[in-house]
């Protein structure tokens, strides 16, 4: 009897891991646009402006691992359930993410950067449903 394909066994943990890491990290993203601007406007009344230095240093980390989580996740989704959905939206989310950061000293480009970093999320919370839906179905 031939051995299964690769298709047909559940995901390891550390694909599962890296899934959730991505929507987590997309959603970090999220509230950091959020939050920043209004943190920034109050440091200086509590005597913390020297803390805003560090703003674009934890944004380039943050913007690194978001687009690097997001690409390993997709892949490695994509691999699994081979629903081009995801990866459609995961690309989606990362123009839209990318351009928000071009323009993140608007409010449009703050919106765009909020959007498209919550569109990352979905789309790696719907990689993570799809690989554990079939998964399940595998495991049968």
């Amino acid at each position: 009897m031939p051995s299964p394909s690769r298709s047909h066994h559940a995901a390891p943990a550390s694909e599962r891991t890296l899934e959730r890491a991505a929507t987590w990290l997309s959603l970090a993203c999220a509230v950091h646009c959020l939050v920043m601007p209004l943190a920034m406007s109050v440091m200086p009344l509590l005597g913390a402006s020297g803390i805003s230095d560090l703003s674009p240093r934890a944004e380039l980390l943050l913007s690194v691992l978001v687009v690097a989580s997001a690409g390993a996740g997709v892949f490695w989704g994509y691999r699994r359930h081979r629903d081009v959905r995801v990866v459609i939206a995961t690309a989606t989310g990362l123009v839209a993410y990318l351009v928000g950061h071009l323009f993140e000293d608007s409010w449009p480009g703050m919106a765009l950067a909020v959007l498209g970093a919550l569109v990352l999320a979905a789309s790696s919370f719907l990689s993570a449903r799809l690989s554990h839906v079939h998964d399940a179905h595998c495991a049968h």
